[in-house]
């Protein structure tokens, strides 16, 4: 990650769409965390790899979609998979850094144009890893995983961003670090910037 990084916003761009995780937050080496922890109770390891090609994806089926893989459905269930990984989340999250230029590009802007995150984290989660960050007061629209029924890759969620700042999605601007979530944007007709 280079915190030294530049983001130029273009003139024509009048509503700006960030995803949270490993976008607006360094989040993501907290969930791999609490990932492997849920799961190594089964003595199963995850790859890291394959964990990232899911990023984006609503924890629900980030959970199913490893239980089927290691055939554990006679052993655990989504709930008590998500119930784990959310107690260490939960105990480390205020250790969780914010991803300095693109919450510069945030800050640049805030009251100035419509800003929104879009993510596949539900509003609890989501809220509550802004608040701990200190910026849940620039996001006035917030659109979760269960505000919408089809998640990254499709552009639901972005969409949904852009219907409730009042932007044309074509005047949309999306920050992402996820492919799932590039391919997102691309597909409401979204400019984007992938975080690195």
């Amino acid at each position: 990650m280079n915190n030294n990084q530049k983001y130029t916003i273009p003139a024509d761009v009048r509503g700006l769409i960030f995803d949270l995780d490993g976008t607006l937050l360094n989040s993501m080496p907290l969930h791999w965390l609490a990932w492997q922890a849920s799961f190594r109770r089964y003595n199963v390891e995850l790859d890291h790899a394959e964990f990232m090609t899911l990023a984006g994806k609503p924890i629900e089926k980030i959970a199913a979609h490893f239980i089927e893989k290691f055939q554990l459905e006679n052993i655990t269930n989504v709930k008590d998979i998500i119930d784990e990984k959310d107690r260490v989340v939960w105990d480390e999250i205020d250790k969780v850094e914010p991803i300095i230029p693109v919450v510069n590009v945030a800050k640049e802007y805030f009251g100035k144009i419509p800003m929104a995150v879009g993510t596949g984290a539900d509003r609890r989660r989501a809220e509550h890893m802004l608040e701990a960050s200190g910026l849940i007061h620039m996001f006035p629209v917030i659109v979760p995983a269960e505000d919408v029924q089809n998640h990254k890759p499709a552009p639901d969620t972005f969409l949904r961003c852009a219907e409730l700042m009042g932007v044309d999605p074509k005047s949309c601007l999306v920050f992402e670090d996820a492919i799932s979530g590039i391919k997102a944007a691309e597909a409401g007709g979204m400019k984007w910037i992938k975080v690195e």
